[in-house]
């Protein structure tokens, strides 16, 4: 994992020119500046996270993060992202082509371990939307969410807005009880159960809410998977 502290408009017009930068988070790093963590390799985290606020606003520099909007914007094949807690925080992405793929922790995860999110932390987003993830293509593990998830469009889901994995391991030991809301395939765990993985052992006890479509407790939609001790 590699940090850039971005105090100034020069710092970046740098980090935009710089060939590495693929994959990129930001936090506002109480007033001091943005925070920008570049990681291509498995990443591993363990520390408490005080986050401020996570905004977009910086999208008019940096086009290619408006998709992926968390602290972890994407996280990609084989990464790891534990031991993560963030609290008093604001995640949003809005407006024209903004907004997919969002959530607390990563706009999209590999794996996730041992991940929290609070009840002072609102995450909103247009389409695959989750407290912790906006999306997961292999596992989220012993994570949980308590804030509040809004999508404007479709696929919100407190702990992640779509669980892309075939894995009997997708996700496991996960719960909501943070209000969830969107247009339609709304779920207190995922809002898109898409590819065949498993969901176990997971609950959900927090408003689920759709504007326009279909919600469910535990899955907005449920395409193709297992669900057990549930």
């Amino acid at each position: 994992l590699f940090s850039f502290l971005v105090r100034k408009h020069s710092d970046l017009v740098l980090l935009s020119g710089a060939s590495w930068c693929d994959d990129v988070a930001w936090v506002e790093n109480n007033g001091e500046g943005f925070l920008f963590g570049i990681g291509q390799e498995r990443i591993t985290v363990q520390l408490h996270l005080y986050v401020n606020h996570i905004n977009p606003i910086l999208g008019d520099f940096f086009p290619f993060i408006i998709e992926y909007v968390g602290l972890f914007g994407y996280a990609g094949t084989d990464s790891k992202i534990s031991n993560l807690t963030i609290t008093d925080s604001k995640i949003e992405a809005s407006g024209s082509y903004r907004g997919n793929n969002v959530g607390a922790i990563a706009g999209n995860a590999y794996d996730i371990e041992n991940c929290h999110v609070t009840d002072s932390v609102t995450v909103t987003g247009s389409n695959y939307v989750g407290g912790v993830a906006g999306s997961v293509d292999n596992s989220i593990t012993a994570s949980s969410n308590a804030g509040t998830v809004t999508a404007t469009a479709n696929r919100a889901g407190g702990v992640t807005g779509r669980v892309q994995s075939n894995k009997t391991t997708a996700m496991t030991e996960c719960y909501n009880s943070g209000s969830v809301k969107g247009a339609s395939l709304v779920g207190g765990l995922v809002g898109d159960l898409y590819n065949g993985g498993t969901i176990s052992d997971c609950y959900n006890t927090g408003n689920v809410t759709a504007t326009t479509g279909v919600a469910g407790g535990l899955t907005g939609n449920f395409r193709s998977g297992v669900i057990k001790n549930a």
